[in-house]
């Protein structure tokens, strides 16, 4: 009779720390967002209004002077281009456009 108390309160006691231990799932990264530039120079590039989701197949773009498409891995669109000046965002775009 001891043994199977001791094991029925082993096992209570075994269920109450399960009960309140948490098992933290993976943090999943947030997925990539591809914008295109719709500007027409490099004026425009921090105007948010001129940049669009991609969904689907990205644009092919002629090699050029403007950015095309960026990637941008978290946040928005706009914070992405204020964290950056011109050149960096010509840098860091995945094509150019004419």
């Amino acid at each position: 009779m001891k043994k199977y108390l001791l094991s029925l309160i082993v096992a209570a006691v075994a269920a109450g720390a399960m009960a309140f231990t948490t098992v933290k799932a993976p943090v999943e990264e947030g997925l990539a967002v591809q914008y295109q530039f719709e500007g027409s120079s490099m004026d425009d590039v921090y105007d948010t209004e001129l940049w669009s989701e991609i969904t689907g197949t990205a644009p092919s773009c002629v090699e050029g002077d403007l950015p095309c498409v960026v990637e941008v891995q978290s946040g928005s669109i706009g914070d992405w281009l204020n964290a950056r000046n011109e050149q960096q965002i010509l840098n860091d775009a995945k094509t150019r456009k004419p």
